[in-house]
């Protein structure tokens, strides 16, 4: 296990104060995993990682070989709309395996109801949108996370997704009993930075979008203002 480097203890958006929570959550005894990984653990101290590839595969495959040398695991939610990147392409299939081969989860940023008219049944275009990322990954997906949850229309319920050979959504309460939540979501911590709360709680839920941590000075507003457009 790598030293704790006190200098990165500083709470800002860098990959330094990234493997600075990650290798202090590994010092006190946690758990670093994905969502499956999750529901099966039996560890007392666990700190579930979770990616919302929003934007670039090329950024959360920079942070996922970080963590690959931190020995650490988690899940990466990818979509199959995004304006950034296309899963189709010769490029991005290859990050997405290359993140299969270092031991990552990938999962679905589902989006659904986006684009009105292609289905009737929101079952049917989860299962769908499932299929397509396992033709993509060359494996089963058994997650999903939801892609902007206030624009998503249709009913999405335990049900539904189970109909559509989901095993779990990420914001399920299986994930939420007696769990700290954290996310950056526009680049601001809520409720604080996950790295005050380690020794303070033993089961941690960290919410990541690569883009902030490794392009730190990118303009959150844009971005802000394309996935609420659905771009």
């Amino acid at each position: 296990m790598q030293a704790v480097n006190e200098e990165s203890a500083r709470c800002e958006f860098s990959l330094a104060h990234y493997r600075y929570i990650l290798r202090r959550a590994r010092a006190a005894g946690y758990h670093v995993c994905g969502h499956r990984e999750f529901l099966r653990s039996s560890a007392q101290r666990t700190l579930m990682l979770r990616h919302d590839v929003d934007v670039s595969l090329a950024e959360a495959l920079r942070l996922a070989r970080l963590e690959a040398r931190e020995g650490v695991q988690s899940t990466y939610f990818i979509r199959l709309r995004a304006s950034g990147y296309n899963v189709l392409s010769r490029l991005e299939l290859t990050r997405i395996r290359t993140l299969i081969d270092l031991g990552f989860e990938v999962g679905l940023h589902l989006e659904t109801g986006l684009r009105e008219g292609l289905f009737i049944d929101p079952s049917e275009e989860a299962a769908f949108s499932k299929q397509l990322l396992e033709i993509v990954s060359g494996q089963a997906v058994a997650g999903c996370a939801m892609h902007v949850p206030k624009q998503t229309h249709g009913s999405l319920s335990r049900d539904t997704l189970r109909k559509s050979g989901f095993l779990y959504e990420a914001g399920e309460p299986e994930f939420n009993h007696h769990v700290q939540f954290f996310s950056d979501s526009n680049q601001m911590w809520k409720p604080s930075c996950p790295c005050l709360a380690i020794d303070q709680a033993d089961r941690l839920y960290v919410t990541v979008h690569p883009i902030w941590w490794t392009r730190p000075r990118t303009n959150v507003e844009r971005i802000r203002r394309r996935l609420s457009q659905g771009l």
